[in-house]
């Protein structure tokens, strides 16, 4: 899924070297230390992604029209 970005949190007991272990979270290839999540902490997450992805658009945009 190039380009796009995949986030996943588990708290499966396989990472141990995880300071948070069990629970840690997927980005993309990267395993990263994480909380117990919910679904409330999910929703901010995505929202959270959503205007960076947005901001980084705008950048995008914006130095198209100077060139």
């Amino acid at each position: 899924m190039k380009g796009n970005k995949v986030i996943r949190w588990d708290n499966v007991p396989h990472h141990k070297e995880i300071s948070t272990y069990t629970h840690h979270k997927h980005e993309n290839d990267k395993i990263e230390k994480s909380t117990k999540m919910d679904i409330s902490m999910v929703l901010v997450e995505i929202e959270r992604n959503l205007k960076i992805d947005e901001n980084r658009e705008i950048s995008r945009d914006r130095h198209k029209k100077t060139k």
